[in-house]
């Protein structure tokens, strides 16, 4: 994975905890960043070894 696609994602992991408590949508963390939805999907869980809607429900299980 190249330092660009890193950096992407752990600006969108950052957003993700800051804002566990909204809504979080696919569309608006592929913008983040800066990818297609689909791009984002596949990048995010080959960075971090599971999808945007596992990683998002297990810290948010975490968190409560």
């Amino acid at each position: 994975m190249s330092e660009v696609d890193k950096n992407r994602i752990n600006r969108v992991v950052d957003y993700i905890q800051a804002n566990l408590d909204t809504s979080l949508s696919i569309r608006r963390l592929s913008r983040i960043a800066c990818y297609s939805e689909f791009h984002f999907n596949r990048v995010f869980k080959k960075n971090m070894g599971e999808s945007v809607h596992k990683f998002i429900r297990r810290l948010r299980i975490e968190k409560s």
